[in-house]
This record gives structure tokens, C-alpha cells and sequence, in this order.
């Protein structure tokens, strides 16, 4: 609760409702703000100015009908108004892409006030300025900073990565200028790769400077946050933030349990990413190197660190193809200098590393021999595969020298199957195998068959 008595002329605003507004007799107002949701103790705040006041109607995903309530300089009312007409969106998609507003049964507000930046005040932010970049930060952190809080210094990019990160879900949703959302990312990883060192998570809590380090505890921890939802796939990411969200709400929390909900959803272990990217220093640097015969193309991706404390980042990594047409090939990068190959029906004239930002990284591509003279042949056409599409069985009819040594490639180029074949007519048994698209290659002296099947329910 707010009690704030103030010469007539100026105005209070604070977190909460406000209950009443009063005239005294003299010539003094009282101002009573309440606030009914658990709050912590960083994020009261009252200011008081000449204040103009105007308000946004925000309708939310549950049909609640809430005020954006906006206290501003006279002088700067215009803008303000074009500004949080623009957050009224932002506020609803992040309604709906994860949990409810939390604090519905309130209000949502700005305060403008003197000096850099912004703070995440509790249902009522205050805003040095109504750019799109701030005003979508400080909005959420009412999920992200105030709904659930950081339980230590360490953890503060669950405050502000996710801020962060949510400017750029933003900018994805409502680019404000052409390839808003590309420009965006290309900031925080050349931010990010602009030092050779430093954590996400915060080695000196005793520094303030160390603490809202912008490359780290914001750009990098936004990247951070990126590089999970790439790892783990938008339905699992988005889901285990919910998860998290809902489980922590009004509370604090570390980066584990974070981890714990991502990992519930997802299946997959986070520990090795988190060491990598959360505790050590750094970033990768890739060297792709790559080369075409016939419709084969291989690639050999080494990557080196920046900094001793991580010896590999695994990550899955994009690469594109293109030519007249284009594709994007995933490989899932597990050791430097590892080799890859992917069939296409196109002869590739560029090729672009991580084509959608979706990595912290530097890289450098180019194009060497990797088909070297006297190495084996490429003859498609030495191989039969039926039936294609096929569920339990796959039989191959060869009709050239024997034994044949054989493997069987999902489209990461991970080998899942291999043997020997010793016949012409050959059947091999896939009911193990998952739903998809498989590469099927053949080797004999000095030639290779490539073919594809699909693996079908």
C-alpha cells in the first residue's frame, strides 16, 4: 500500500490500484495505491511530477478487459501515446504465447522518469522514453523479473536474458522495419562475440557492473535463451517455460529448476549445454569446409573456442544450400572436424552457416576438395531399393561386384545401420528404424551408390 500527499499540481503513481484520489483542504492531494499480489521489495516504487495521465484498453487472451494505465510528461504525451498504443500489442501476444498476464486483475502501466532506461516496477514500469525496444523489455519482466524472480545474482539473466530475448520475440512477431528481427539477432551475437571471455553466470555478485553486465547477463543470456528454444524445438521450449513459469509464480528461482522443467518436457539433458553456455566463457568459431560431386555434398565443420573453460559447444547447426532453389541441411555437431553428406538434385553455388542467427558464434565457410583424386566413384544407378516408400523390409538388387559393404543414413548424416552384403538380392530389415527420409549408400571397389528411401508407418 501507497499513501502519497503532494502539492495540487503534481500527480503519484505506484504499483497496484489506485483506491482513491483526493483534494485536501489545503490545496494538497492524497493519492492510495494498493497493491494485492506478492511483490519483491525491489520493485515498489512511487513517483511524483506533473504527470499527464491517459489510458490503453488491453483485451486479453481470456477475454479480461484490462487498463494500461500510462502516467507521462506533458511534453512528451504524443510520442508516449503512439509508443504504448504499439505495447498494447506486445502485452497481449506475450498473454497469450505463455502464461496469462499476471497481474490481470490490476493494471499494466508506465511512468516516465528522468534517468537511463527503465525499471520493471511491478504493474507499473517506468520508462526514461516510449521506444519499441524498452517499453517490450520492461513488459517482460512482469513475467520474467516480477512474477518470478531470480533466487541469487548468479541467476539474473532469468530476469534479464529472458527480458532480453522477449525484445526480440517482439520484433519477430511486429518487425518494425524490414528484417527487424534478423538485425536484432545480429547485434546480440556480434555483441557476444566481441570479448573472448565472460559467463552468463554472474562470478563477482558483489559488483553491480559485473551483475547487469550488457554483453553478458543481457545480450549473452538472451542468445542463451535463443539457442534452448533452437535445441529444444518450439514446442518443448515454449512449454517448458510455461511450466516453469506456473511453478515458480511469485516466487524466486535458480537456473536448475529452469533446467528441470526444460528437461521434463523436452527429455533431452541440459547439463552439458548449461556448462557450456550458462558457466563457461566464451563462444565457438566455426570452419565449414565443403565440396560437391554429382549430387553428393560433403561437409567437414571443425570449430575452436574462445576462451580454455569450454573445449566443444554441441549444438545443432544449420547449414544452406542454394542455387536456383535453396535448402537448409541440420547437423547435429558433436565433435570438431566431424563429416557430414547430404544428397541434393541441385548443383550448390553458395552455402551459408547458421543461415537463421541461431548460434552465438563466428564462422568462415569454404569450398576445398573433399572428393579427392582416386577416391571412390559416384554411380547412382548401380543399386535398386523397393518398395520405397517400405515399413518393415527393404529389398536391395544389385547388379555389380560382391561382397558390398552398406550404410544407412538419417538425413543428419548419422549413420544408423551398416553391413555387409553378399548377394545380389538383399533384404534388410528397417522395422527399427523411425518414420523419415534415409540415405542408402553402397560401397564396392572403387564405387559408391547413393540412393534414398523413406521409412513409412
Amino acid at each position: 500500500m501507497s499513501l502519497v500527499t503532494t502539492p495540487s499540481q503534481y500527480r503519484a503513481a505506484s504499483n497496484g490500484l489506485l483506491v482513491s484520489e483526493q483534494v485536501l483542504a489545503d490545496s494538497r492531494k492524497s493519492y492510495h495505491w494498493k497493491h494485492r499480489y506478492a511483490i519483491a521489495p525491489y520493485l515498489v516504487a512511487i513517483s511524483v511530477t506533473n504527470y499527464s495521465v491517459y489510458t490503453n484498453d488491453v483485451l486479453l487472451s481470456d477475454g479480461t478487459n484490462m487498463p494500461m494505465l500510462n502516467y507521462v510528461y506533458p511534453e512528451s504525451e504524443s510520442n508516449a501515446k503512439i509508443g504504448t498504443a504499439a505495447n498494447v500489442r506486445v502485452l497481449q501476444y506475450f498473454d497469450s504465447l505463455f502464461v496469462a498476464y499476471p497481474f490481470k486483475k490490476e493494471k499494466y502501466g508506465h511512468a516516465q522518469f528522468g534517468w537511463g532506461g527503465g525499471m520493471e516496477h511491478q504493474t507499473m514500469s517506468f520508462v526514461v522514453d516510449y521506444s519499441w525496444g524498452l517499453l517490450a523489455h520492461e513488459l517482460a519482466h512482469q513475467w520474467f523479473g516480477d512474477m518470478v524472480t531470480c533466487g541469487s545474482w548468479e541467476d539474473i539473466w532469468l530476469n534479464e536474458g529472458f527480458a532480453t530475448y522477449l525484445e526480440g520475440l517482439s520484433r519477430e512477431r511486429f518487425p518494425q522495419s524490414n528484417g527487424d528481427w534478423t538485425i536484432w539477432k545480429t547485434s546480440k551475437i556480434n555483441s557476444v562475440t566481441s570479448g573472448a571471455s565472460g559467463s552468463v553466470k554472474v562470478d563477482n555478485p558483489n559488483s553491480v557492473n559485473r551483475i547487469f553486465n550488457g554483453r553478458l547477463t543481457y545480450n549473452k543470456g538472451g542468445m542463451v535463451v535463443h539457442m534452448l528454444r533452437r535445441k529444444l524445438g518450439d514446442v518443448a521450449f515454449f512449454n517448458g517455460v510455461r511450466n516453469y513459469l506456473n511453478a515458480r509464480a511469485f516466487n524466486y528461482a535458480t537456473t536448475s529448476q529452469l533446467q528441470q522443467h526444460l528437461e521434463a518436457v523436452s527429455g533431452q539433458n541440459l547439463t552439458e549445454f548449461l556448462a557450456d553456455w550458462y558457466e563457461g566463457q566464451g563462444f565457438p568459431t566455426y570452419d565449414v569446409r565443403w565440396d560437391q560431386k554429382d549430387s553428393a555434398v560433403k561437409f567437414k565443420i571443425f570449430q575452436t573456442t574462445s576462451h580454455a573453460s569450454v573445449d566443444f559447444f554441441e549444438m545443432p547447426v544449420d547449414i544452406k544450400l542454394w542455387r536456383r532453389k535453396e535448402v537448409i541441411l541440420s547437423f547435429d555437431h558433436v565433435v570438431s572436424g566431424q563429416t557430414f553428406e547430404q544428397l541434393v538434385d541441385f548443383k550448390v553455388e553458395s552455402v551459408r552457416f547458421d543461415p537463421n542467427l541461431w548460434l552465438a558464434a563466428k564462422n568462415e565457410v569454404t569450398r576445398e576438395n573433399l572428393f579427392p583424386t582416386g577416391s571412390v566413384d559416384l554411380d547412382a544407378t548401380s543399386v535398386t531399393l523397393f518398395p520405397n516408400p517400405a515399413a518393415n523390409a527393404i529389398t536391395i538388387v544389385k547388379d555389380n561386384a560382391l561382397p558390398a559393404h552398406y550404410d544407412i543414413k538419417d538425413v543428419n548424416g548419422k549413420i544408423v545401420k551398416s553391413g555387409i552384403l553378399n548377394d545380389f538380392t538383399n533384404s534388410l530389415d528397417i522395422v527399427d528404424l523411425p518414420v523419415g527420409t534415409y540415405i542408402f549408400a553402397l560401397q564396392d571397389d572403387n564405387k559408391i551408390s547413393i540412393s534414398k528411401f523413406i521409412k513409412a508407418q
